[in-house]
């Protein structure tokens, strides 16, 4: 039976500890971004792919105060597909920050207000997807 150095282990020791941090820090940055005040614009899903590890992809953009943005995020509850629509959450001073959420999916002929909405309009809310 081989033994394990003591380097080895620290060394495995180090990794499992920065990917548990960096994925516990992505959802706090996330939860926090999501309890500020926020308004909400249509962003269209402009790509996706599959990394060699781990979740599916997408990119997608969105505009609000007349400009533009293009954020990435893991497909992990709704398939997605390259132009559909969905309503972006963009919280007050972080308009680079808008966070796709892919189980509001936004009907055809409805455009957002430059400045976004205040709240979640009426027809995207009654077209809102079940958690799969």
């Amino acid at each position: 039976m081989k033994k394990i150095k003591t380097s080895d282990l620290v060394t495995i020791l180090f990794v499992i500890s920065f990917v548990a941090g960096a994925t516990y820090y992505s959802s706090k940055k996330r939860r926090d971004l999501l309890s500020l005040e926020q308004s909400y614009v249509i962003g269209t899903v402009k790509d996706k792919y599959q990394p060699a590890r781990g979740d599916a992809v997408m990119i997608y953009n969105y505009s609000i105060y007349e400009m533009d943005y293009d954020r990435s995020a893991r497909i992990v509850k709704h398939n997605v597909e390259i132009g559909e629509k969905y309503l972006i959450s963009v919280p007050k001073g972080h308009k680079e920050e808008g966070i796709i959420l892919t189980d509001y999916p936004v009907p055809e002929g409805i455009e957002s207000p430059r400045n976004g909405w205040k709240r979640i309009p009426k027809e995207i809310e009654e077209n809102k997807l079940d958690d799969e």
